[in-house]
């Protein structure tokens, strides 16, 4: 990974290689953040290193010894990880500090990022979780299950039934505000 300076082009400094397993790449004003995925003698590890963008100096490792990330998503504080187990957590950007860790899979691709938080839905509900705390904030249930793509636009997210029902909620409580049954 080279970093070049946006207006004439001189490299200002190189990441290292760690060992050929770059996969993730995200950044924001102040750092790079890179997500590595590691075999070693059949053994999956992980890792996620931040680098300065001005000075490529690290100022933090996380090694992740068990899974391999999937998913890789930065939210205004932090990096979302998810391994290809279910497991998921969450890393600070300043610091590495790993803020939580559990078994959560989203049932992709049913899923909106929106700053620290997480709208995803799991079968019949559509669930608001926030990534710094790791927990679900408001919960929204669909008898019939989530079937298509959230939309989220303004304060209201819109999302649609298996049985052809097409429901408004209001973003943040996920508080029904209207449904409607659509007919063939």
């Amino acid at each position: 990974l080279w970093v070049l300076d946006r207006l004439t082009g001189v490299n200002e400094w190189r990441s290292p290689d760690y060992e050929r397993g770059t996969e993730y790449v995200v950044w924001n004003e102040n750092q790079l953040i890179l997500g590595v995925n590691l075999l070693q003698e059949e053994t999956v590890r992980s890792r996620v290193i931040a680098q300065d963008l001005k000075t490529g100096k690290v100022p933090w490792i996380h090694e992740i010894p068990s899974y391999y990330l999937r998913n890789f998503i930065q939210s205004d504080s932090g990096v979302y990880l998810e391994g290809n187990d279910g497991s998921a957590g969450f890393l600070l950007s300043e610091t590495g500090e790993l803020r939580w860790e559990d078994w959560i899979q989203w049932a992709s691709p049913h899923v909106i990022f929106q700053q620290d938080h997480v709208f995803y839905a799991d079968h019949h509900d559509f669930l608001l979780f926030d990534l710094n705390q790791g927990k679900i904030l408001s919960k929204f249930h669909a008898p019939y299950g989530i079937s298509s793509l959230p939309l989220l636009l303004g304060d209201y997210i819109y999302l649609g039934s298996a049985n052809g029902t097409l429901y408004a909620l209001q973003k943040d409580s996920l508080e029904k505000l209207w449904e409607l049954g659509l007919e063939d």
